[in-house]
């Protein structure tokens, strides 16, 4: 055997996988993936994600993907995928051309957002941060259709059960069910727009975000957290912590 094609194809292998905690493999090629997931007779959980700015993405990372519940289902249950979005890891060309390709073809505006694909490939349920740790996650995810779940969960003592809770169809927001908080839209300002087409940030006040970033704004007299909902041609939507409604800031100040 041609011990230089033996190497090419572990490295090859390699560069598709990134390991992370609880002994979770995560694939980073979408083609592996959903083939191993069809041979396997397993779902595939697509994570999109800004690994290094992202608070959500690393709060979801902490409170369910590094534990050994979740371990547990996903390994009897799912091929996971990581499409990330780093700020400060540099990725190779190659793959943030296809971390791009896969943010258009799922339609994804913000991080994190979870793709449940079935056995075939299908995209069946969408969702973003759940509140609750590993278990109302998996409640969640469980609830996608077309998916024969199968049981793998560590014994843990007996809890009185969670509420009901639908699979959202797009990504949740982090701060539901907080108080409404003070309303001060004036005081924002967008002061400057960059990136790609793909990668678009926008600075407001003393911030520089990306889309379904949240962060820490200084207004006049006050602080407040801040969640960049979109970034459009000239302008962004943003939202405020607890707040509903959303405002739309553009860059000339109107």
């Amino acid at each position: 055997m041609n011990i230089r094609w033996v190497i090419a194809v572990v490295c090859t292998f390699l560069a598709s996988t990134v390991s992370r905690g609880a002994g979770l493999t995560w694939i980073t090629n979408y083609d592996t993936a959903v083939a191993q997931a069809a041979r396997e007779e397993k779902a595939v959980l697509i994570n999109f994600t800004g690994s290094d700015w992202c608070g959500w993405c690393i709060k979801l990372k902490a409170e369910v993907f590094d534990t050994p519940e979740f371990t547990a289902f996903a390994e009897a249950n799912f091929v996971l995928l990581e499409v990330d979005f780093p700020q400060r890891k540099r990725l190779s060309a190659e793959q943030q051309r296809k971390n791009d390709a896969l943010q258009e073809k799922f339609g994804i505006e913000g991080f994190p957002t979870l793709i449940v694909l079935n056995a075939s490939g299908k995209a069946v349920a969408k969702t973003g941060y759940v509140r609750g740790g590993p278990a109302k996650f998996i409640e969640a995810v469980k609830r996608a259709p077309d998916i024969a779940w199968k049981t793998s969960e560590p014994a843990r003592t007996k809890s009185p059960p969670p509420p009901a809770e639908t699979l959202v169809t797009a990504p949740s927001e982090p701060w539901a069910g907080m108080p409404t908080a003070v309303k001060r839209y004036d005081d924002l300002k967008l002061t400057g727009l960059s990136g790609t087409a793909t990668r678009r940030f926008a600075i407001v006040n003393n911030q520089t975000f990306a889309p379904g970033e949240t962060a820490r704004v200084k207004l006049k007299d006050a602080e407040v957290k801040l969640l960049c909902k979109e970034i459009r041609e000239r302008s962004v939507v943003v939202q405020f912590e607890g707040a509903a409604e959303t405002k739309e800031l553009f860059l000339d100040g109107q």
